[in-house]
């Protein structure tokens, strides 16, 4: 069975008010499987959800494990409307690596570009048996929701497994 990933927005007094903060993910990862989850955001108004007007964007992403490798993604249906929008995602939150061994984990961050990452933050969640469990933070992002988008880190020194 594979993970979830859950899109979030910002907290706010009114529906109106949270639609305009950014995104969150959280990629919860479970072994090798792949994780998946879909955002639809439209403009509130309209009756029919994924109808043929042009005020929706549906957002599906994908993500997982592949060797050394994991990886956060997406496939949108109708971009423009969330590009109209302006919304980002501002930060992505991976839960369930593993860390075997002393030492600080080290993860290579890699952007939608391919470009390296530094805002990457590793917080230690707790130990069971040995194992440490660690959350990685990707933060201070600006990957437009309506857009494709991959990102991927790589486990340096095998210090992290999934």
């Amino acid at each position: 069975m594979g993970g979830s990933i859950l899109a979030m927005q910002g907290e706010a007094m009114t529906t109106r008010e949270a639609r305009k903060t950014p995104f969150e993910l959280l990629v919860v990862l479970s072994g090798e499987a792949t994780c998946s989850g879909a955002v639809f955001v439209d403009d509130g108004e309209e009756v029919q959800m994924g109808g043929r007007g042009d005020r929706w964007s549906l957002v599906r992403f994908y993500g997982g494990r592949a060797g050394d490798r994991v990886f956060v993604g997406s496939k949108v249906r109708n971009g423009g409307y969330a590009l109209s929008q302006e919304w980002v995602i501002r930060k992505v939150t991976f839960l369930g690596l593993v860390k075997k061994g002393e030492g600080p984990a080290q993860f290579e961050l890699y952007g939608p570009r391919g470009e390296s990452l530094d805002s990457g933050f590793v917080t230690e969640a707790g130990s069971v048996g040995g194992d440490r469990f660690v959350i990685l933070e990707v933060s201070s992002l600006t990957v437009p929701l309506g857009q494709e988008f991959s990102l991927e880190f790589k486990v340096k020194e095998k210090s992290c497994v999934t």
